[in-house]
């Protein structure tokens, strides 16, 4: 059985099994099996596994099939992961990198959904293997439902990317497991840019308190609330040999920025290098401002 084989099977066959007991339902046994039937078992080395729901003693009004690193997320409830998530009307399939809302409706409270948007947000801005076929565009999973649905909703919510394949017209199964594989390195990027790959809620915390907004006209006030957030960063700065009149040129030792790079780790070397850049950036821009900034230390 390929990938698309068990899509096409539950697109065209979950409405009229959720009509029947949901109890020893071989087709709900089909769903919890996720793709270990589909895909060869060099994809499902290492920590990769896979696991798809029907539901919990009912019917799912979503039914998914799941992708997880079990170094990060073993469940569709907490961390991160890539899951088949069909619409209740099961007119349509997504391809979703998405995180597990449950996490954050038992730890965030009333700002649950802010704050699951806003992770949505940052792994939009900073992922670099998304590719075409992928979109930041919202999911739709609720528009046909009379009742509201929470446990749908957040799946809406922790969308990041995700590639829609109508009942329809789904592609071919070389196509479908290119798409996953493409997912998978999405995940992996999440995976290598994490602080705390035991700790979830560090990350989380750590995304939430960011503000990475560098735009180099901020005015006074947002460039010193930037300054607080940065961390203690110790430079070297030496005369470079290029000079222009009244400009003190500098060159950086990048050397002593991978050091700290390699501590705080979360953004990875290359994104908070970008990130340093910027910020050396607007001490030209704004050369008043630079005393709220980590003090850099002079050599001779």
């Amino acid at each position: 059985m390929t990938i698309r084989d068990i899509l096409e099977k539950i697109l065209n066959n979950y409405l009229q099994e959720k009509d029947k007991s949901f109890k020893n339902n071989e087709f709900a046994r089909l769903l919890r099996s996720g793709l270990k039937e589909a895909v060869s078992d060099d994809f499902l080395a290492g920590n990769i596994r896979t696991k798809g729901s029907a539901g919990k003693g009912n019917w799912a009004t979503v039914p998914w099939i799941g992708l997880f690193d079990a170094a990060i997320s073993t469940s569709a409830t907490k961390g991160f992961d890539i899951v088949y998530l069909f619409s209740p009307d099961m007119s349509s399939v997504y391809l979703s990198l998405n995180q597990g809302w449950t996490f954050f409706n038992d730890t965030y409270g009333r700002n649950e959904k802010n704050n699951i948007s806003k992770v949505s947000r940052y792994w939009q801005s900073t992922l670099a293997n998304r590719t075409d076929r992928m979109t930041t565009e919202p999911i739709d999973l609720t528009s046909s439902l009379q009742n509201k649905n929470n446990l749908v909703s957040g799946y809406e919510l922790g969308n990041i990317f995700s590639i829609k394949y109508d009942s329809d017209n789904l592609p071919d199964n070389d196509q479908l497991l290119i798409d996953l594989k493409d997912m998978l390195f999405c995940l992996n990027e999440i995976k290598a840019d994490l602080i705390n790959e035991k700790n979830l809620q560090q990350n989380i915390d750590y995304i939430l308190s960011l503000d990475l907004n560098l735009n180099p006209l901020l005015n006074n006030n947002n460039i010193k609330k930037i300054a607080k957030k940065i961390p203690k960063i110790e430079l070297t700065e030496t005369d470079s040999k290029v000079k222009e009149p009244d400009k003190k040129g500098r060159t950086i030792d990048y050397d002593a920025l991978q050091k700290q790079n390699s501590m705080i780790g979360f953004l990875g070397e290359e994104i908070v290098l970008k990130y340093e850049k910027n910020i050396l950036s607007m001490f030209l821009i704004y050369p008043k401002e630079l005393n709220t900034f980590p003090k850099l230390k002079e050599t001779a």
